[in-house]
This record gives C-alpha cells, sequence and structure tokens, in this order.
C-alpha cells in the first residue's frame, strides 16, 4: 500500500457522512520530494522536510540530498518555463533547460529501475 494518494475530488456523503474520493493513483517517495511544498534540506541530520516539518524524509548520504536540492531546483526552473510559455508559441527550451531536463527523465528511469530495491529515500 503505498504512503501516499493523490485524487481529482472528494465528496461527503449526505445520510452517512462518509467521504468518497474519486481517481485516486498511488504517488511514489521521490515525487511528493521533488514537487511539493516548500522544502528545507538539512545536511547534518540527512533529512528533507517540507511545509515546516508535515512532511520528512531521510536521505542515506549527503551526496544524495546535494543532488535532490540541484534536481529540485532546476525541475521548477523547468516547469516555471513551461507555465511561462503556455497559451503563447511554444520556444524550444535553452540548452541548459533542455540538458536538465534530460537528466530530470534519466533520474525518474532510474529511479524506477532501481532505487526501489536500495531504499535511496524513506519516508521518516
Amino acid at each position: 500500500m503505498p504512503k501516499w494518494l493523490s485524487f481529482y475530488q472528494t465528496m461527503q456523503a449526505a445520510k452517512s457522512k462518509s467521504v468518497l474520493v474519486h481517481d485516486v493513483s498511488p504517488v511514489d517517495n521521490l515525487a511528493v520530494a521533488l514537487f511539493l511544498g516548500d522544502a528545507e534540506f538539512k545536511l547534518y541530520a540527512g533529512i528533507i522536510t517540507l511545509d515546516n516539518n508535515r512532511v520528512r524524509f531521510a536521505v542515506r548520504d549527503w551526496q544524495t540530498m546535494i543532488a535532490l536540492k540541484i534536481l529540485r531546483s532546476k525541475i521548477q526552473a523547468l516547469i516555471s518555463y513551461a507555465m511561462q510559455q503556455q497559451g503563447r508559441k511554444a520556444l524550444p527550451l535553452s540548452e541548459s533547460l533542455q540538458k536538465w531536463a534530460d537528466i530530470w527523465q534519466r533520474v525518474m528511469q532510474a529511479w524506477d529501475e532501481k532505487a526501489r530495491k536500495r531504499g535511496g529515500i524513506s519516508s521518516a
């Protein structure tokens, strides 16, 4: 069972007061760490905290922590660029952004294949 779920819509049933959730899908720890909330990277503790300690992730070593910090900032730059281009004729990515987009894709492929076996990032 995944720890994180994304959903499209929630509704509360009138009579039973139970909550109904529509279009639910699992979300991986890496996606939560890279995309959600305000992140604080605590190198000495080996912890990534999101939204003032609402979510915490333990990272095995400082190299992984720095790589995740840089990748997170570059992904935010890519998403910001894409949002600015929304509704306009899409301009090609700059050489630097294209390089980071390729790195992001390789990281996600490697995560799917190898990192789950190693357990490089886990929920704290």
